[in-house]
């Protein structure tokens, strides 16, 4: 007897069985690792979806000296909130006048750290791996630009939330505001101070990029005098030297001068670690004098700390001393010192 020939429609139903078959064979497939503890295979996502998660960060910027106008740049890491303190996410931003930000990381709790207007490029961070290796990092004063200064910021956050930082700058400024000249009842009253430079000496050139991380400034230059040797590595050399535009005499001049460093502050002054000063120099009647001066004085001593404006209007009344770093004898001048936070008369806070 012939074997009996399937119709058409016998054979699509085959079909349609055969194709019902093969799915759901690889549907228990994809699911055996999730329902059965026992067999290998990728663990259940289920429990780890918050950890992998990506979300976004909206960083405002208000600025603490940094103003938004200053900031050309940013660098955004995300640190892991946990023992191992791991890097979990890294943007680097750049535009013209940035306000604000947005960042990428995994969801969960994050450490944030800001830089704004580093000189470096991104691939200097690349082996930063964690907040412990970001912390042992240095700013050098020598890639400083005065008009965009180098900021930070630390803060805990929830990624995913807008933050709003609050950026300060790791220098110091110094700032002469005022000078003039009152030699009365001495045999050159009336004399003018003729080719005035206003410079820094022993400046500290390397700061933690992160404002808790605490260092012995090891690194000077202008050792006792200024040396113009030591500027030569600077992209801005009137970071730390200025000239005046005319002779200091018995008129009060306000020159607005701004001159900045690293924080020079240590609990144990020595050999090694002498204090910043400010040190005008001039010639009188033919001869070069120097009027060193101390900075700080908070608390009864002299310090530089970061992330502050030492403000001085200074009055000469005598003929200064013949090296820069010979201390002053008493009346030779007259100062007024105004400690005041590095920031704008009106600061910014800019939402988002």
């Amino acid at each position: 007897m012939p074997t009996p020939s399937l119709t058409v429609s016998e054979d699509r139903v085959s079909e349609k069985t055969s194709i019902a078959l093969c799915n759901c064979i690889i549907l228990m497939a994809a699911l055996a690792p999730v329902f059965c503890p026992g067999c290998t295979g990728p663990v259940s996502a289920f429990p780890e979806e918050a950890d992998t998660v990506q979300v976004a960060t909206r960083v405002s910027l208000a600025a603490a000296g940094v103003v938004p106008s200053g900031i050309r740049c940013l660098d955004l890491f995300f640190f892991n909130d946990d023992q191992l303190q791991r890097l979990d996410a890294y943007q680097r931003i750049e535009g013209s006048a940035l306000t604000a930000a947005v960042g990428a990381s995994r969801s969960g709790k994050k450490i944030l750290a800001v830089l704004a207007n580093s000189n470096a490029d991104r691939y200097r961070w690349a082996d930063v791996n964690s907040l412990q290796g970001l912390a042992a990092r240095t700013a050098r004063l020598q890639e400083e630009d005065p008009s965009h200064p180098l900021g930070q910021a630390l803060l805990r956050i929830d990624a995913g939330r807008s933050v709003t930082v609050s950026l300060a700058p790791l220098s110091a400024r110094i700032r002469l505001a005022s000078i003039s000249c009152d030699f009365k009842d001495r045999p050159y009253a009336g004399a003018k101070l003729e080719d005035v430079r206003v410079y820094l000496t022993h400046v500290n050139t390397s700061s933690p990029l992160l404002a808790d991380s605490v260092r012995v400034p090891t690194d000077f230059i202008n050792a006792g005098r200024l040396k113009e040797t030591d500027l030569e590595g600077f992209l801005y050399p009137g970071i730390v030297q200025a000239r005046l535009p005319a002779p200091v005499g018995v008129g009060v001049q306000y020159p607005g001068i701004d001159l900045y460093c690293y924080p020079n502050a240590p609990d144990d002054r020595g050999p090694g670690t002498p204090s910043t000063r400010l040190v005008i120099e001039g010639t009188l009647l033919g001869t070069t004098c120097y009027y060193p001066l101390e900075i700080g004085l908070e608390n009864g001593r002299a310090g530089v700390l970061g992330n502050r404006t030492y403000q001085y209007d200074i009055t000469l009344t005598r003929r200064g001393a013949s090296d820069p770093d010979t201390p002053l004898q008493p009346g030779v001048m007259q100062t007024r010192l105004e400690v005041l936070p590095w920031k704008e008369p009106d600061p910014l806070v800019i939402p988002f």
